[in-house]
């Protein structure tokens, strides 16, 4: 008996070693966007009859086309026959579940991933291609509807949204760290050096105030803390690896906090902990900004200077921080830096401070010469905090007699940061290019 549709195969380009049923429903469904729906229902009618997996096939391409025709009834009842058949790893069974997600109808669509992955097992997954697309699409819906993901899932392929997701929230979660469950997740401070500096956009700002951000959130927390330090690469691998949870272990390191006496800095500079994010002041971002009255709060002398450095043009900022911190001080920086120097900045705006006015003027000299070699404009200012006036004054204005009573009426009504954001302490000169405040 001759094919009722030989001449649909006779009269195509398609290729019949594709198989007569995938041929068929090419040619119907070419049919149908060209605008000859009769010819494409035909075929679709015949496989139908036919029955099995070619009929399944068939079903499924004319629901689909059932509901783009807003005849929706029809449409569904076709999909329940498919269903009925429970040829649930033939692909007919795979391709109505994709059709319901495409739609939108992700909990029906789920419906048809669940009777496929029901009673799985890993083995199953790994070894039936068919089988591990199922688990790939239910894995694919689950995440659209914010389930949780089990084992059998993460065998399967993550899905565009998931791999979006997932690269957003780990971005999120190492650009502003929080301590959760005992573990903070972190950048590796090597992706901070120039070698990889094009990925700032990604991990943002620097080595120094990325590094001061994480240690107020561990100070805050006032509680052990396990540090997971990620490198670039290794949330590549996280991204590509699709069984890996968020919570499981980067490349990278893990370090406990704080640290014991004596040991090197979690941020892995090489110094000790006290010597570096242990022993630093963290300001907050307007600290330096203040009018506070850093002799009183910090606990430090009356007699301080200080050398403030802000360059015309903000962009640079970062540029010039580089540079200072950087800068290889020689024999002959560190006897002119030779007493106690402290150094902070917000942005493009650095302060230095000293215990004598001619150390601030050596620290003022160091800082033109830096901002000269980048070929940058800058303005410096060198004043002396005044207890008299709970200022910072021109170091000629002379310093009139005043008593704690005077200085407590002076300051009511100022807003006095936390201590702890405040603390300025100071470093050899030695130290200056390690600081990274």
């Amino acid at each position: 008996m001759e094919d009722p549709l030989a001449d649909e195969l006779r009269n195509h380009w398609t290729d019949t070693e594709l198989g007569r049923t995938f041929a068929l429903l090419i040619i119907a469904n070419e049919h149908a966007a060209q605008g000859r729906p009769d010819r494409a229902v035909a075929i679709w009618q015949q496989l139908i009859s036919e029955g099995g997996t070619a009929g399944d096939s068939a079903r499924v391409d004319y629901a689909d086309y059932l509901f783009l025709a807003n005849r929706e009834s029809e449409a569904r009842s076709h999909l329940e026959a498919v269903m009925t058949g429970r040829r649930i790893y033939a692909s007919p069974w795979r391709s109505a579940a994709e059709m319901l997600e495409r739609r939108g109808e992700l909990d029906d669509a789920l419906l048809w991933y669940e009777i496929a992955a029901d009673n799985m097992t890993a083995e199953d997954v790994t070894n039936t291609y068919r089988v591990r697309e199922l688990v790939t699409g239910r894995r694919r819906v689950k995440w659209r509807l914010g389930l949780p993901l089990d084992g059998i899932d993460l065998l399967g392929e993550q899905g565009e949204d998931e791999e979006l997701d997932r690269e957003a929230e780990l971005h999120d979660l190492l650009r502003l760290p929080t301590v959760s469950n005992g573990r903070i997740d972190v950048w590796d401070r090597s992706e901070f050096d120039d070698a990889v500096r094009w990925r700032k956009y990604l991990i943002g700002g620097n080595a120094d105030r990325y590094c001061h951000m994480v240690e107020r959130e561990l100070r805050d927390r006032k509680q052990r803390v396990t540090i997971a330090t990620w490198t670039y690469g290794g949330l590549q691998d996280c991204l590509r690896n699709v069984r890996n949870r968020h919570d499981e272990l980067p490349d990278g390191r893990r370090v406990a906090w704080p640290p014991a006496r004596d040991q090197p800095c979690w941020c892995g500079s090489g110094f000790e902990y006290k010597k570096c994010c242990g022993g630093r002041c963290l300001p907050q971002s307007l600290c330096p900004l203040l009018r506070i009255p850093v002799g009183r709060v910090c606990g430090m002398a009356d007699e301080e200077f200080r050398v403030e450095v802000v360059l015309s043009d903000e962009g640079h900022g970062l540029t010039f921080w580089d540079r200072f911190r950087a800068l290889d001080l020689d024999d002959d920086a560190r006897k002119r830096l030779g007493s106690q120097v402290t150094v902070t900045r917000d942005g493009n705006r650095m302060l230095m401070y000293t215990h004598t006015l001619e150390d601030a003027q050596e620290a003022e000299r160091t800082a033109k010469e830096l901002v000269a070699d980048d070929h940058l404009d800058a303005t410096y200012t060198i004043t002396r905090w005044n207890p008299a006036e709970q200022d910072w004054t021109d170091p000629s204005v002379p310093v009139g007699p005043h008593d704690e009573a005077s200085d407590e009426a002076k300051n009511a009504g100022m807003e006095v940061p936390d201590p702890r954001y405040v603390v300025l302490q100071a470093y050899k000169p030695e130290f200056l290019r390690d600081l990274g405040l």
